[in-house]
């Protein structure tokens, strides 16, 4: 019950923070420094969605295999048969 307590106490960025999946505190800089920019300062420029990177790989895969089958089908010399 206290835990469901303090959990509620803190704020959303501090229980999102948690739910990202780190433990470790958030740095603060010495007495006297400027600003420390951490990551939560510099977001992503480019961030894909599960759906479009998901479909983004399983195309290069597709593209790949092609690859392969059409040079080996059609590109690659067979070896002739053995006397």
């Amino acid at each position: 019950m206290a835990l469901l307590k303090a959990a509620a106490r803190r704020p959303a960025a501090a229980r999102a923070a948690r739910a990202y999946g780190t433990s470790l505190e958030v740095p603060t800089p010495p007495p006297g420094i400027g600003a420390v920019f951490h990551s939560r300062m510099q977001p992503p420029k480019y961030s894909l969605s599960n759906a479009k990177w998901f479909g983004i790989f399983f195309a290069m895969n597709l593209g790949a295999y092609s690859g392969n089958y059409f040079y080996l089908r059609f590109l690659m010399r067979q070896n002739p048969p053995n006397p």
